[in-house]
């Protein structure tokens, strides 16, 4: 299994490289002539992570709902297309690890995402080469489906979009789907394997649990502190209070 997944992670890292690559040809004449060095990495970045966040959270669904995970009490359950979308975020992640460590010093938080993603490709490769937790390590992969919003947000405000209705729409959605994937279901997996599933979970090698364990610690948290800031941001905008930067 550890060929195989080593295989899919390659070729997706090659994809993901080249989007990265080319990225930047996607900004508007009339906006890149303005854009830092920095910023047009940043831009090739976001859309290397909202292609990839639509495609994995859409692949995502399916092997979830195909592969029985919703339901299945079977914690080393392994289907094919719950092994692609591991393939397809372990090579995402590792091609996006490049960019961040170029342009640590000018883009803001990048010591954090550096973290994120160390943790997300030691942890998606265990459960993954061990086979243990697909559930968790697939229905994880759902939360990319708020990327499209989080990276649409930028690029508005890049292009000098910072009101107006698609602006509007594009923060509710970015609050709605944040809630229900980054919030909810995130914190209802964790409940259903580690709380409802114990016996089970914690019948799994030590590293495999406490690894995803440890993973919700640092992540969790941080989704927490993250939708309280964008539930605040939207109140301000919906109210009128704040014109958004």
């Amino acid at each position: 299994m550890a060929d195989e997944l080593f295989e899919g992670a390659v070729k997706s890292f090659l994809v993901f490289g080249l989007i990265h690559a080319v990225g930047h040809h996607t900004v508007p004449a009339s906006v890149s002539k303005d854009m830092k060095r920095a910023d047009l990495a940043y831009w090739a970045s976001s859309v290397a992570s909202t292609l990839h966040g639509v495609y994995v959270s859409s692949a995502a669904w399916k092997a979830m709902s195909d592969g029985g995970y919703w339901t299945s009490e079977d914690l080393e359950l392994v289907t094919p297309a719950a092994l692609h979308c591991c393939q397809v975020y372990l090579g995402y992640l590792a091609a996006d690890t490049i960019p961040l460590l170029l342009h640590a010093k000018e883009w803001a938080g990048s010591e954090l995402y550096l973290v994120h993603h160390a943790l997300s490709l030691f942890s998606w490769s265990l459960m993954s080469m061990r086979g243990q937790l697909l559930a968790i390590a697939v229905g994880l992969l759902l939360l990319e489906a708020t990327a499209p919003f989080t990276n649409g947000r930028w690029f508005m405000s890049k292009c000098g979009i910072t009101s107006g209705p698609i602006f509007m729409a594009n923060g509710v959605l970015f609050a709605l789907s944040f809630l229900v994937l980054r919030v909810l279901l995130m914190g209802g997996l964790l409940v259903r394997y580690a709380v409802v599933l114990r016996g089970a979970f914690f019948a799994l090698p030590t590293s495999t649990y406490l690894t995803v364990l440890g993973s919700y610690a640092f992540g969790y948290p941080l989704q927490l502190f993250w939708f309280n800031k964008i539930v605040k941001g939207l109140l301000k905008l919906l109210s009128g209070k704040k014109k958004p930067t």
